[in-house]
């Protein structure tokens, strides 16, 4: 197959699209994709927007648009408007935020404003929060701040927790305010409480007696964690 990827893959992808329904050709259907990826990933990525009904598995399409966003991130907008709607679209964005936050995260937090869809901006939000937390937490809590207070904003604040509570345990801990809603700041600070006490539990203790949470969550999380130890 490396052969056929190098030499003459439209030919291979015609051929597999025909029996793409087929299961005993779903794996090569698979291996291609990726393999052709990384030989020729526009026109990987060509191939899957005008084959967008095929059932690529999710990996497939993700790495195919990884792969575009490390070496041709210029095209990466035109590449995903011809996706359609939906799962292949959701798919290849969530890949092409995976690598372009690596190198450059503003383009990403540009790219996933431009390209994704209300349904999609939910999942996908985290990809750029947690992703460029991990470089530059300070630019990923700004952007995430201009981001409008929804549960949409909430899901990438819990994202960018995982990250910056490795670091910065008190720090991951007050992002907790930048919650839509009164549930939700219990909900996060409970997550970067939680987290925090899996790298030290007495600071993390400590921290819960005094951080702005109902007492309900309070009691919740304090019942919950004296039961890991």
């Amino acid at each position: 197959m490396d052969a056929w990827i190098s030499n003459n893959a439209a030919g291979l992808a015609t051929v597999l699209a025909g029996v793409a329904e087929d299961p005993r050709f779903k794996d090569n259907l698979s291996r291609f994709v990726t393999g052709w990826s990384q030989k020729d990933p526009a026109a990987a990525s060509d191939w899957i927007a005008q084959n967008p009904n095929l059932k690529l598995p999710d990996y497939s399409v993700r790495r195919a648009f990884e792969a575009l966003a490390e070496h041709a991130p210029a095209v990466l907008t035109a590449k995903l408007t011809a996706l359609p709607a939906g799962t292949v679209h959701e798919q290849a964005l969530g890949g092409a935020l995976s690598a372009l936050v690596k190198t450059s995260p503003q383009a990403a937090a540009d790219l996933f404003t431009a390209q994704a869809t209300v349904k999609e901006r939910r999942q996908l939000i985290g990809r750029v929060t947690a992703g460029w937390a991990a470089y530059d937490p300070a630019a990923a809590i700004a952007w995430t701040g201009t981001q409008p207070a929804s549960t949409t904003r909430d899901a990438g604040v819990s994202e960018m927790i995982y990250v910056v509570v490795k670091t910065d345990p008190p720090r991951a801990l007050s992002l907790a305010s930048m919650a839509s809603s009164p549930q939700a700041k219990d909900n996060l600070a409970t997550t970067a409480l939680a987290a925090w006490h899996t790298i030290d539990a007495t600071a993390a203790l400590a921290a819960l007696d005094r951080a702005d949470l109902s007492s309900e969550a309070r009691e919740k999380l304090r019942t919950r964690l004296q039961r890991r130890q």
